[in-house]
């Protein structure tokens, strides 16, 4: 608050409170000291109460309702017909509380009060004050019922303090119904007084307080765990003010939780932005209506909610660069171990396999040109070495190999698979061309489980079935083996699960419905 409103604010207030002690005294007298003391400490306490709250908060809502209480309070004095026009504000400062704000209650018990409050005859007489303080009683609770968590302790404050004033209220015009003319009418006054100076202390102090507010935001960034658009939204509910954006760091410019620029309004009468700092340096902006943030405790509260959401951010993206990182480090590793693998199958058949086969054709050279009859055991046991040598080779080269994109796609790389099985086997599905890599994690499954059914499983066939869609390939090999198929039972089946998580895909290994093992491997088309 400026210089300038604070000075207008203290002279309005010193203004009123002098007026109301005229007015009681120009009432009362100055003599009856029993009555206007009691009276003028009421209206001085509901506008000291607003001064104080307007001098610490000035766009709190409360103040103003405070301060027309205490205006009301005064000008009951000069007629009997206003003598109950403060109930009016009275009412709408308990369900104004604590934001300021009216519930759906609210909304209809407001108005109703201030018509009550001029209304001849609906406060002045005992049964109506009866009626009318159970109906409050009624509104009050409804409008507790509709607030939860903080919120919700803050209005059952307003609700205890209401149905304290109704109980008063109740009991008031109960003894002057069983009590006329007996003076009940001078004690229930004092006691009604002294209700009143209650309900003005502990409204300025709960009000001022603000508590309730760092509590509900502390309370929402618990539940909230820091997840960074739920947070904003919640803010937004909490705070009563659908227009609050949270924005966040993103180079020299601020997105919201989706990744949506955030425009920052220009200085002005318009939204207010508040920047929200994290070890000096600005990570996140409030874009915010100017009044909902005004008391300084809530908008530290709120900046903290917004710096948890901003750093939970960062955290999240840098998690996932790492994350996106090491599944390109590992699918490059998994590239270039299938390249190495080819080279060095595609080494031995075409170097050390062509000599081999060179050294067999001279060796039968040899044995056909010899003259000695001697040497042909000698030559017939370097044959049958040379040919175990060139079976063993085969066996490696072909262990050593590889997918390798076929013409026809990956359909065709299958069918080659499994013509080279010793099972029968059939492949069905659409012919589907995938990247390599993933065309490769799909052939060594396949060649992993028609080994296993071969090897393990004892079956005598096996069904292959390739599916796919936009997005993924599918390969389904089942067989009629004795099943008990399990990743973490062996190295094969488990290097392939991490070969097709690399790739983003997944693995499973079930028993069939007939029996026998289903191995199934989905992966995605794209990256």
């Amino acid at each position: 608050m400026t210089g300038s409103r604070r000075v207008v604010l203290l002279a309005a207030l010193a203004a009123a409170l002098g007026l109301g002690l005229v007015v009681d005294l120009q009432v009362f007298g100055a003599d009856d000291v029993a009555t206007w003391v009691p009276d003028v400490a009421v209206g001085w306490a509901f506008l000291a109460a607003a001064g104080a709250l307007a001098l610490r908060a000035p766009h709190d809502r409360l103040a103003p309702l405070l301060a027309l209480i205490g205006v009301a309070w005064f000008v009951g004095s000069l007629a009997p017909w206003l003598a109950f026009l403060h109930r009016g504000p009275l009412i709408h400062l308990a369900f104004a509380y604590p934001s300021g704000r009216l519930s759906r209650a609210g909304l209809v018990a407001v108005p109703t009060a201030y018509v009550a409050a001029v209304l001849p005859g609906a406060w002045g007489s005992e049964p109506g004050t009866v009626a009318l303080a159970g109906a409050l009683v009624v509104a009050a609770t409804l409008h507790r019922r509709a607030g939860r968590g903080p919120l919700g302790r803050a209005r059952q404050q307003a609700l205890l303090v209401t149905t304290a004033v109704a109980g008063v209220l109740v009991v008031s015009a109960a003894l002057r119904l069983a009590l006329p003319g007996s003076g009940a009418g001078a004690a229930t006054l004092q006691a009604y007084q002294l209700t009143m100076l209650v309900v003005a202390v502990l409204s300025a102090r709960a009000a001022a307080n603000g508590s309730w507010r760092q509590s509900l935001v502390m309370d929402l960034v618990l539940q909230l765990g820091g997840r960074s658009g739920a947070v904003a939204e919640a803010l937004a509910r909490v705070l009563d003010d659908p227009s609050l954006r949270v924005g966040y760091r993103s180079g020299s410019s601020f997105v919201d939780a989706s990744g949506r620029a955030v425009d920052l309004p220009e200085s002005g009468d318009g939204p207010a932005v508040t920047p929200v700092l994290h070890a000096g340096e600005q990570i996140a902006v409030l874009v915010h209506d100017r009044a909902v943030l005004a008391d300084q405790a809530l908008l530290d509260a709120v900046a903290a909610a917004a710096r948890l959401s901003a750093q939970n951010a960062q955290l999240q993206e840098q998690v996932e660069q790492r994350l996106g990182d090491l599944r390109d480090s590992r699918e490059r590793l998994l590239v270039a171990a299938d390249t190495e693998r080819r080279r060095l199958a595609q080494g031995l058949a075409d170097g050390v396999g062509r000599r081999l086969a060179e050294l067999a054709t001279s060796l039968q050279r040899i044995r056909s040109a010899a003259a000695d009859q001697a040497h042909d055991a000698d030559v017939e046991r370097a044959q049958a070495e040379l040919d175990r040598t060139r079976r063993d080779l085969r066996a490696l080269a072909e262990g050593l190999d590889s997918y390798s994109p076929a013409p026809g796609g990956l359909r065709a790389a299958l069918q080659e698979l499994v013509r080279r099985s010793p099972l029968s086997a059939t492949v069905t599905g659409p012919e589907v061309v995938a990247r390599p890599e993933v065309g490769a994690a799909v052939w060594f499954v396949c060649a992993e489980a028609l080994a296993n059914a071969a090897r393990h499983a004892h079956a005598t066939r096996t069904c292959v079935e390739l599916t796919a869609d936009d997005a993924r390939v599918q390969l389904t090999v089942t067989d009629d083996g004795v099943g008990g198929g399990d990743p973490s039972a062996g190295t094969g089946l488990r290097g392939l699960q991490d070969r097709v998580e690399t790739l983003g895909g997944e693995l499973t290994v079930d028993a069939g419905p007939d029996g026998g093992t289903v191995v199934r491997a989905s992966l995605p088309l794209r990256r």
